[in-house]
């Protein structure tokens, strides 16, 4: 059996941008985190907190790990979460960082890293 916990949306606010003044403001970014478990957690059968992920310690978690950290790409701070990430989880993972609104006329930019990505099988 294969089992992925999926968090979506996770908006967290960081200093972002190509030059210095950018980055003194904070933007909003989005995140997707894809988590492949190895073996299916021991929670499904016991209904325990401590038998999987809790959300609330990892998002608390994401938060202190960029609280004072500047990043100039999106490209280097999803790498940099994702490394994070695989330290504190055993699991293969897939990060997505959207950043809405980077330009004008553009929606968002979104950058995925992982040991998978949607097109793998």
């Amino acid at each position: 059996m294969k089992t992925q916990l999926m968090l979506k949306n996770y908006k967290l606010n960081i200093n972002l941008g190509w030059d210095e003044a950018e980055r003194q403001t904070k933007q909003s970014v989005y995140l997707d985190i894809k988590i492949r478990f190895l073996e299916t957690p021991k929670a499904t059968l016991t209904d325990k907190l401590n038998d999987t992920i809790c959300y609330d310690e990892l998002t608390k978690a994401i938060d202190a790990f960029c609280e004072n950290k500047s990043f100039k790409l999106l490209e280097h701070f999803t790498h940099e979460l994702y490394k994070f990430l695989q330290n504190k989880i055993n699991a293969k993972l897939m990060l997505q960082v959207t950043k809405p609104q980077p330009c004008p006329n553009l929606e968002a930019s979104v950058f995925t890293l992982g040991d998978f990505l949607e097109d793998d099988v």
